[in-house]
C-alpha cells in the first residue's frame, strides 16, 4: 500500500520513535449508492472523522474493516479498495500508528450504527454527506483538543487523496 503522508507534530526524531509502541488501524471511506460519504461527528471533540479503528494483534486488517464499517457506519461493506496509508508519529504518548485506508462501497440495506459506550459519551453520530461536501465539512469544524485536531487532520488527508484518485 502507497504512503500518503507521515504526520508527526512534535518532529520525534527516528532514533526515538523506532522505540515507541507500534499499532495498526484501518479506515474506510465509504460511499453509498447516490456518491455520499460516512462520516462519524464527534458533538465534544467537534470534529468529523472516517469510521475506522485500532486492529488488535494478529487480527486480519480486511476483517477488522468490515466489523468497523458495521459497528460505526451500520453498513456491510464491499468492493474494497486500498487508498494508502498514513504513519503518525505520537511523541506525547510513545505511539508509532500506521493508519491504512480503503475505499469501499456499502453492501445491502443502510442499518443503525452500534457505537460503544464511550463513543455514546462523546456524542458521536453518523452523517451521510455528498462526497462534494465532505471537505468542507471536515475543515470548517472548531475541533478542541490536539488529538482530535490531529485526527481531522489526518482524515482529510485521506479524502483528499480520494479526491485526487477519482
Amino acid at each position: 500500500m502507497n504512503k500518503i503522508a507521515e504526520l508527526n507534530p512534535l518532529k520525534t526524531p527516528i532514533s526515538e520513535y523506532k522505540k515507541f509502541k507500534v499499532r495498526n488501524a484501518v479506515r474506510a471511506i465509504i460511499l453509498d449508492d447516490q456518491k455520499n460519504i460516512a462520516l462519524v461527528h464527534d458533538s465534544c471533540g467537534d470534529y468529523y472523522k472516517i469510521p475506522g479503528g485500532g486492529v488488535d494483534s494478529g487480527e486480519d486488517k480486511i476483517l477488522y474493516l468490515k466489523r468497523e464499517c458495521l459497528e460505526e457506519a451500520g453498513v456491510e461493506i464491499t468492493n474494497i479498495q486500498e487508498l494508502g496509508f498514513i504513519k503518525e508519529i505520537n511523541g506525547i504518548v510513545n505511539l508509532m500508528q500506521n493508519s491504512f485506508c480503503y475505499v469501499v462501497n456499502i453492501f445491502g440495506d443502510k442499518k443503525i450504527p452500534e457505537f460503544t459506550k464511550k463513543e455514546i459519551e462523546k456524542g458521536f453520530s453518523l452523517k451521510w454527506i455528498p462526497s462534494s461536501e465532505a471537505i468542507k465539512i471536515m475543515t470548517e469544524t472548531e475541533t478542541i483538543g490536539n488529538f482530535e485536531k490531529h485526527m481531522k487532520k489526518r482524515d482529510i488527508l485521506f479524502v483528499k487523496e480520494f479526491f485526487n484518485k477519482t
